[in-house]
């Protein structure tokens, strides 16, 4: 999807045409291909829209008490919109973008009012390593109060000047910083992409840093690495 900034000669592009779609949302206005939905009942979609809908009713059994420290921490910890780096998400949009994080990849929940303290990240070394028939995501940042945890993505093998692309990248790992710094990927790889990459392939990796006590998401683009 890309972002569209328009002159005074053209205001607006609505509609689609030859496979392109043109809209405008709170995100601005953008371009993207149509989509052609293939395969739609996969257990990851299926759990994704069954999260989706458990997240949306979360929020609506929420006390309007809790509503509007979520509302708070919005303003006090800006978090920017994926598609426009100038918008940036309501109390409402980012508790169902924490708690779907949760959702999926826990089963779990974060229904109280979040910390209005926010983690500070000290970034270390950040990469992937074949170990025989095992790959291995290693992750040895801090965050000051040991709280956030690191969402591991990647991508299959791609060439070794390719520009990020986040497309391509895939969930496969998660790990609690304050007590780990490796976690186990091979089988989630093996299930995205059905291949390993050998030591010395290109892959993108990308890591999404999130709190376990509150809204907070410190996201990052993907990095073309080699293989350890």
């Amino acid at each position: 999807m890309a972002r569209i900034i328009y002159t005074g000669l053209v205001t607006s592009i609505n509609g689609s045409i030859a496979g392109t779609t043109f809209q405008r949302s709170a995100y601005g206005h953008t371009v993207k291909k149509k989509p052609n939905i293939v395969n739609p009942n996969r257990a990851k979609q299926t759990a994704r829209k069954q999260g989706m809908q458990e997240v949306a009713q979360a929020w609506r059994t929420l006390s309007p008490a809790v509503r509007a420290a979520w509302s708070a921490y919005a303003l006090a910890f800006p978090v920017a919109s994926r598609l426009n780096p100038s918008s940036f998400l309501s109390g409402h949009a980012l508790f169902l973008r924490t708690n779907l994080i949760r959702k999926v990849d826990f089963n779990t929940l974060l229904t109280t009012a979040p910390s209005m303290v926010a983690d500070s990240l000290t970034v270390g070394t950040v990469e992937v390593n074949r170990v025989g028939g095992t790959l291995i995501y290693f992750n040895d940042s801090d965050s000051d109060l040991n709280n956030l945890n690191a969402d591991c993505y990647v991508s299959s093998r791609v060439g070794a000047t390719q520009l990020y692309d986040r497309t391509k990248t895939r969930w496969c790992g998660e790990m609690q910083l304050v007590s780990s710094d490796s976690v186990d990927i091979t089988t989630s790889y093996l299930n995205q992409f059905g291949q390993l990459p050998n030591t010395g392939d290109h892959i993108f990796l990308r890591t999404v840093y999130w709190s376990i006590v509150n809204g907070q998401v410190i996201d990052s683009n993907p990095v073309n690495i080699v293989v350890g």
